[in-house]
């Protein structure tokens, strides 16, 4: 009986592209719901939403590759460049919508949430006592802010992905680990 081909970049590209969309389609229920993120509350709930997100589908994706196309064994650097390349794959899709997004959906996106954020900022800055002048240099140095190019887009998006995706599959490749005797 011949064996299933383990063809590695195809299975992480099916499981990024699950992580990407299932991403996708939670920043657009976020952004339906009016939810933005200028606030720490706010930006730690859809950032534990994501990581757990995240985390789910590369320990599904991970388990399932070495369980059902390795007969139950994978190595460490398997599990790991598993896990990295679904974060990674995921990762351009991902890009790809916020690009879009940033430039057909909503373009006045950034704006508006440099305002929500300044405003949140200013007055929790208010609320603590901070002087008035130091308040306005904060702000100033907010409104020099640009809006992010494509390319610092791209660039940023694959790398913040790439770095946690590492980090997160160090993690689930030390877990799902489980080598032979064969091998050893």
């Amino acid at each position: 009986m011949e064996k299933p081909k383990n063809d590695i970049l195809q299975y992480t590209m099916t499981y990024g592209a699950i992580l990407g969309v299932t991403l996708t389609i939670v920043s657009i229920i976020f952004y339906l719901m009016g939810f933005m993120k200028f606030n720490i509350f706010m930006s730690l709930v859809m950032f534990i939403i994501n990581v757990g997100i995240i985390v789910t589908v590369v320990i599904i994706g991970t388990k399932k590759y070495r369980d059902d196309l390795l007969g139950g064994y994978i190595d460490f650097g398997k599990a790991f460049l598993i896990g990295l390349l679904i974060v990674v794959f995921s990762s351009l899709l991902t890009t790809l919508y916020n690009i879009l997004f940033n430039a057909f959906i909503d373009p006045d996106y950034f704006e508006r949430t440099m305002e929500a954020t300044k405003e949140w900022m200013s007055n929790f800055m208010y609320k603590r006592g901070i002087p008035e002048d130091q308040i306005d240099l904060a702000l100033q140095q907010m409104d020099s802010k640009e809006k992010p190019s494509v390319v610092s887009m791209i660039l940023g998006g694959i790398m913040s992905s790439a770095i946690g995706g590492a980090i997160l599959s160090l993690i689930t490749a030390a877990i799902f680990k489980k080598e032979s005797f064969d091998s050893q």
